[in-house]
């Protein structure tokens, strides 16, 4: 009688396992995380250096815009790393779309890896994240 009821429980649940198999898709959220050689403040962006695919070296900047608090362009965020973590971007995508940078870095200004850009430097072309992300 054991038998038979410990069979017919162990048959339910494979006969249950057959019926709730779920079709997986895949994420509609995607991150990508970039190595940050050197971030520097301009008056109007943050330039950013960070190491491409292999031995390159790229550059971007930044609008301040997308960190102001309350901004339409509000994109980005600036996140506090200690210890001897490296500085690094997260690019989120969703949907394959841009959604947010996070620049993950020390706060403290005094930092090696802040630099200051002069106001008459000309900043580099405005970050292209589909280029950043691919290593480009």
């Amino acid at each position: 009688m054991k038998k038979i009821c410990f069979i017919t429980i162990l048959l339910m649940i494979c006969v249950s396992f057959a019926f709730t198999q779920v079709k997986y898709e895949g994420g509609l959220t995607s991150y990508v995380n970039v190595p940050i050689l050197k971030i520097y403040d301009h008056p109007n962006y943050y330039i950013v250096t960070y190491r491409q695919n292999g031995l390159g070296i790229g550059q971007t900047s930044i609008p301040k815009e997308w960190f102001k608090q309350g901004s339409p362009e509000k994109k980005g965020l600036f996140r506090n790393i200690k210890g001897d973590l490296n500085p690094y971007l997260t690019l989120w995508f969703h949907n394959g779309e841009f959604d947010q940078i996070y620049i993950n870095c020390s706060m403290n200004r005094s930092d090696d890896v802040w630099g200051v850009a002069y106001g008459t430097q000309k900043a580099p072309e405005v970050i292209d994240p589909a280029k950043v992300a691919a290593g480009l």
